[in-house]
């Protein structure tokens, strides 16, 4: 568990977020809000708003304010589908949509750490490739037009995941994982953002697979990339070994 004031073997402070003022009012106000503004990436009651903008003036006529309080609160996640890690013989039974159209979607309940944790297992095997894929590629897309804000998303994932909320964690996670896709390799803070990530999470935490997936696929053919790491991997041993099995993943994969 991670604790503020809890020091490593070289006296630095583990983890901050507790004491980080913006973060706790994040907390809070998606505690009762069931969603957080962070002036950075779009947040799902702006996006809720602009969808429904034809429905507050002179009226939709399909609209239906009971209807829309019975769904407030729902989030739409659309990370397609995703192995649950069974080997069942049942398809229905390996697989769930998590397209939140329907009631039975992430956003309807809290999603389990597994099933966020199986979306990270899945990532490198296409599964992740239709995770947000209207808003992660293509013209026009709007996370090019929000600065760059990584920081933020990791100490609500981990705030969440200490506090145990599992729906927060996850939107966190959202927000980390299509930020990371976009712009891990030209944002100049990322080592440090990786740094806190480290101190700050468990050995075998989903979003260090998926940080040192990101890494490994460009460390062996972009020098800048090495440079850049090299420090944090001569500091973090632990890393260097999930960079290490990621390399030989790839080999073997390539054969």
């Amino acid at each position: 568990m991670c604790r503020i004031g809890r020091k490593d073997t070289k006296g630095s402070v583990l983890c901050v977020q507790d004491k980080d003022p913006i973060i706790f009012k994040m907390l809070l106000e998606f505690l009762y809000k069931g969603y957080y503004t962070d002036n950075v990436h779009p947040n799902v009651e702006g996006e809720k708003d602009e969808e429904d903008r034809d429905c507050d003036g002179d009226g939709d006529e399909g609209y239906n304010e009971e209807e829309d309080d019975d769904t407030q609160g729902k989030e739409e996640m659309d990370i397609g589908k995703y192995d649950d890690g069974n080997d069942s013989d049942e398809e229905d039974d390996d697989e769930m949509d998590l397209v939140s159209d329907a009631d039975t979607g992430p956003w309807a309940r809290h999603p389990t750490t597994n099933e966020v944790d199986a979306f990270l297992r899945g990532h490198d095997d296409g599964e992740a490739d239709r995770y947000g894929n209207e808003e992660i590629r293509g013209a026009g897309n709007r996370l090019n037009s929000y600065p760059i804000d990584l920081i933020t998303p990791l100490r609500l994932y981990t705030m969440a995941q200490k506090y145990s909320i599992p729906l927060l964690k996850a939107q966190a996670l959202r927000e980390f994982v299509r930020t990371a896709e976009l712009h891990w390799s030209s944002y100049d803070q990322f080592p440090n953002v990786v740094v806190e990530l480290l101190r700050c999470t468990a050995r075998r935490d989903p979003l260090r697979d998926f940080v040192a997936r990101l890494v490994v696929a460009q460390y062996s053919v972009d020098p800048d990339v090495r440079t850049k790491f090299r420090p944090l991997l001569e500091s973090y041993a632990e890393f260097s070994a999930d960079l290490l099995d990621k390399m030989v993943d790839l080999l073997e994969a390539s054969k």
